[in-house]
């Protein structure tokens, strides 16, 4: 991504690096998510941020190309001043002045450069094939205790999972988007004026929590559907779902993040379906309050091989900022196409219909390669007349 904005040294944030090799050993601040075998996970959650400088960690992590190391330590670099960047789609990275990240230089050469060296107009690379997953759900056993009070009275039955599955992510999705976050009774999400995702609403809480209670207000307009339950409530709080939460502080739920990819993709399709669109510019786009959440969104859509870019928008009625997602480039609505998709027909029909067009997305300004005129150059004149250009 071409880089829009640099934030000077001088902030100071604990740093962290996991030691992969000869050219390890710079930090990314705390907070930065690393692409494990056992998910997204922030760094400082892999090792013991009060503890020594050196922790051994084996912990599987991508590389560029796909490629897959073992890391051999945790280092706890202290606090020290950091630099952060950001892409001109929102991708951002903050390290040590001496943390290195590759660029595209103005010579086509893809090389290294610190990131105290990185200037406005920069390109750095972003890698599209992490495709780096969990093999299993996650156990959610131990998160089974304490849902109740000690002898409790009057509290009905409720179904919670061992293992957190694609149905639970299906309604985690729609609640993460839609749902009421501060009710402790209970869950419960809005639903507007489409009787078919009512219908599918209902269904995805009748396959996870139960049977669910429906009620109607503004003329029909809008409908309430809630699974009271203080136990799952709870249950979902520790997942991640957080009581506490307010709408410009939610956050994709750990849970998630740490899980295989067709559960990923299950609370992707639930997560668009309610905040997520296509707009008339034929767009595939999702928008939030929350600077984080819409963040961590990005990561995980990156992680399927999908590029996109993040606006931010002042919304003069409610003087408040929401973030923007919209997906970038013919490949990753493809992607999004065949690996995600929107759960009501009248959605999916909309993006059956652009693809079938053979709408590809907006190719000028994401996908090509820069800096490859003098490339091209050489390359046409290495060809001599009357040659072709074989494949291979």
């Amino acid at each position: 991504g071409r880089i829009n904005r640099i934030y000077e040294a001088g902030r100071i944030y604990p740093n962290m690096v996991l030691v992969c090799g000869r050219r390890a050993g710079k930090c990314v601040k705390e907070g930065t998510f690393i692409n494990t075998a056992r998910g997204l996970i922030e760094i400082q959650k892999l090792g013991d941020p009060e503890g020594p400088e050196y922790q051994p960690l084996i912990e599987e992590v991508v590389k560029e190309a796909g490629r897959r190391s073992k890391s051999a330590y945790f280092y706890n670099g202290g606090v020290k001043d950091t630099v952060r960047i950001s892409t001109h789609c929102g991708y951002e990275e903050e390290g040590t002045p001496n943390h290195r990240v590759k660029v595209m230089s103005e010579d086509g050469v893809i090389t290294w450069k610190y990131l105290q060296d990185i200037k406005v107009g920069d390109y750095i690379g972003i890698n599209r094939d992490t495709n780096l997953w969990p093999i299993q759900c996650v156990s959610v056993k131990d998160y089974h205790k304490d849902l109740l009070p000690e002898n409790p009275v009057n509290y009905k039955g409720y179904s919670i999972p061992e293992v957190f599955n694609e149905k639970w992510a299906t309604l985690l999705g729609v609640l993460v988007g839609d749902g009421t976050w501060g009710n402790k009774m209970g869950i419960q999400v809005t639903v507007g004026p489409y009787s078919e995702w009512l219908d599918k609403v209902k269904r995805i809480f009748e396959e996870s929590v139960g049977n669910c209670s429906v009620k109607s207000y503004k003329n029909n307009r809008l409908y309430s559907v809630a699974y009271y339950s203080k136990a799952v409530r709870k249950f979902l709080d520790h997942m991640g779902y957080n009581l506490d939460a307010n709408s410009d502080d939610k956050r994709i739920p750990w849970i998630i993040m740490q899980s295989p990819k067709s559960v990923v993709a299950a609370f992707l399709r639930g997560l668009f379906e309610t905040d997520g669109s296509i707009e008339r510019e034929r767009v595939i786009s999702f928008s939030t309050a929350s600077k984080k959440l819409i963040q961590e969104l990005q990561l995980l859509l990156l992680n399927f091989g999908i590029v996109s870019r993040i606006r931010c928008r002042k919304n003069k009625k409610y003087n408040k900022t929401y973030y923007h997602l919209n997906l970038i480039g013919s490949e990753s609505i493809n992607i999004f196409y065949n690996e995600i998709g929107f759960i009501s027909d009248r959605k999916q029909a909309l993006l059956v219909a652009y693809i079938n067009k053979g709408y590809q997305g907006n190719k000028s300004s994401t996908e090509p390669i820069p800096y490859q005129k003098e490339w091209c150059r050489k390359l046409r004149d290495s060809v001599k007349n009357g040659q072709s250009i074989a494949n291979g």
